[in-house]
């Protein structure tokens, strides 16, 4: 039989410890709490927060292309770190996905979310890249994305 779970608030201890994981950078000390946050998400919660993708004026085909050029992005440092394309390929590729998002920066609706996935690609940051495209994915849904 399994142990119950201890519950506080509004979530239980393993949800708890699920959302901690996904929301910070796995950096926790030996009483369970986050060291430090991941600046990608903090950024992304502050745009939520200040009203930028408002659930009644949030476009759908441009929030699809920037989780199209966020999903891209790992791809491509996956690919270069395995040695199956070369570094100049890997930059060339780089370059389109910066180009994609720099033409969404501007847009009041997804800009806030494009100039934070523009970040995590100079920084080459795969992690960052991967919560961000799960998170917009899941906005997508919320918004009536069927897949």
């Amino acid at each position: 039989m399994k142990a119950r779970e201890e519950t506080r608030g509004p979530f239980s201890l393993t949800a708890r410890r699920h959302l901690g994981r996904a929301a910070t950078s796995a950096v926790r000390n030996r009483f369970g709490v986050v060291a430090r946050c991941d600046p990608l998400l903090l950024l992304l919660a502050a745009a939520f927060v200040a009203g930028g993708a408002n659930a009644t004026e949030l476009d759908t085909a441009k929030l699809a292309q920037v989780r199209s050029a966020v999903a891209e992005a790992p791809t491509v440092l996956r690919i270069q770190a395995r040695g199956q394309v070369t570094e100049t390929f890997a930059e060339g590729l780089r370059s389109d996905i910066r180009k994609d998002l720099q033409k969404l920066v501007a847009d009041p609706e997804v800009g806030t979310m494009a100039s934070a996935a523009l970040v995590a690609v100079d920084a080459r940051d795969e992690p960052a890249l991967l919560s961000l495209r799960d998170r917009l994915v899941a906005l997508e849904r919320a918004h009536g994305r069927s897949r």
